[in-house]
């Protein structure tokens, strides 16, 4: 399901890679968001390395990073999504007892 969400925030930028890619780098991605440092102008390792395997497919820079920013934001939102539902179970479970 991740790959086939990363998949589709790619093409609505522009970025055509197939589903095996798309696997196989959602798999670094994840790798390289575990490592804590950051570099010039506070790009992470994740969007520098996003960037950096993308351009061995032909895609720009900016379109890369706009990429990655994306895959970040949806992580983001499913994150808050989660943290809100958790939240209103937790005062309903409260409430009934």
């Amino acid at each position: 399901v991740m790959v086939i969400g990363a998949q589709i925030l790619a093409r609505s930028i522009g970025i055509d890679l197939t589903f095996a890619d798309m696997g196989w780098m959602q798999s670094v991605v994840m790798l390289f968001a575990l490592i804590p440092f950051t570099f010039a102008g506070g790009l992470g390792v994740r969007e520098v390395g996003l960037v950096f395997m993308l351009s061995g497919f032909g895609v720009q820079p900016e379109a890369a990073l706009a990429f990655s920013l994306l895959l970040f934001a949806r992580q983001v939102l499913l994150g808050i999504a989660g943290g809100i539902s958790e939240a209103v179970r937790t005062v309903r479970v409260q409430r009934s007892q």
